[in-house]
């Protein structure tokens, strides 16, 4: 009695890896979500050296010998508020700059993660395919000798089978590995390039805001 490979066993073993394989993912985040952490407050550090003086400005509401007239307080004022305002926007377009930089370069990074986590799904769907069209084929092999003891040959063709099941189960392990590592970095510097793509949009705001200070500051003094 030829003992036989059990087809549906194969397949339930595999299901039993790949949710193995999503747990694993799930802890590699949660690992890597410190390491993120840690980017972003890195990166707000170097925000925050991006800065103004403020101190440099000059506060006019009280009486100035210099201004002797009412319309003269509110110019001054109102070229107090244009400068403060055209030093901060040049600030915040820094730290724009700052921020588009590290979106395209981790962004450059994601997009070979995903070009290496596609090419490694590939290839690990490819050979688990392989290897359950393998047992169906080792199974018909086993059957046949069972009926057919004298064909010595058939011995063969399934020690072959059997040897290339093993290889295949090994390249897929040391894939999914890959797999594992490359899929977590790329979700977790996407979560980083959010955090850069928020930051920017609210400085990009920002700037809007401060221009339009500096356009009624214009309007003021005209009038």
């Amino acid at each position: 009695m030829i003992e036989k490979v059990d087809i549906t066993a194969k397949k339930l073993e595999i299901l039993r890896i790949q949710e193995k394989t999503t747990i694993q993912i799930n802890n590699q985040l949660i690992k890597k979500r410190k390491l993120i952490r840690r980017l972003i407050r890195q990166a707000e550090q170097q925000i925050n050296k991006i800065n103004y003086e403020e101190e440099e400005f000059v506060d006019t509401d009280d009486d100035d010998d210099d201004v002797t007239t009412v319309t003269g307080k509110i110019t001054t004022q109102q070229e107090n508020r244009i400068t403060k305002s055209t030093k901060i926007i040049y600030t915040y377009k820094q730290k724009v700059t700052f921020l588009v930089t590290q979106i395209s370069t981790t962004t450059t990074k994601v997009v070979t993660l995903r070009k290496t986590v596609t090419e490694l799904k590939t290839t690990i769907d490819t050979n688990t395919q392989l290897i359950i069209d393998l047992t169906k084929t080792l199974r018909q092999k086993q059957e046949f000798l069972e009926k057919n003891p004298t064909v010595v040959t058939t011995v063969t063709v399934i020690e072959e089978i059997k040897e290339k099941i093993v290889k295949i189960e090994k390249l897929i392990k040391e894939t999914r590995k890959e797999y594992i590592t490359a899929y977590a970095d790329s979700v977790s510097l996407q979560k980083l390039i959010d955090f850069y793509t928020t930051q920017k949009k609210e400085f990009e705001e920002s700037v809007t805001e401060e221009e339009e200070e500096i356009e009624e500051a214009k309007l003021i003094i005209k009038e």
